[in-house]
């Protein structure tokens, strides 16, 4: 997946009958791709919209990581080579 920190959806919402409940079900629509994902149950929904935000904050946790790695290199470590400095 590439690396997102903005989403955009339209999202409609409605319920159905299914067997003697009324359910919600919802739709998002990507306006950039026209692609549709449909949900049978607003916990799908949620599941979808966390894997999406989640799997946008890997990259990013990442290069926090590496700039936290700059910042604060451990000590007695030369960084080009590996070996220790004297």
């Amino acid at each position: 997946m590439e690396d997102k920190t903005y989403f955009s959806y339209l999202l409609r919402t409605w319920r159905v009958v299914r067997g003697n409940d009324l359910v919600w079900m919802a739709s998002l629509d990507d306006p950039h791709t026209g692609k549709r994902h449909s949900f049978t149950s607003l916990e799908s929904l949620f599941a979808f919209l966390l894997k999406q935000t989640q799997a946008a904050d890997r990259p990013a946790q990442s290069q926090a990581e590496q700039r936290r790695e700059q910042d604060h290199p451990s000590e007695g470590i030369d960084k080009s080579d590996g070996a220790p400095q004297t």
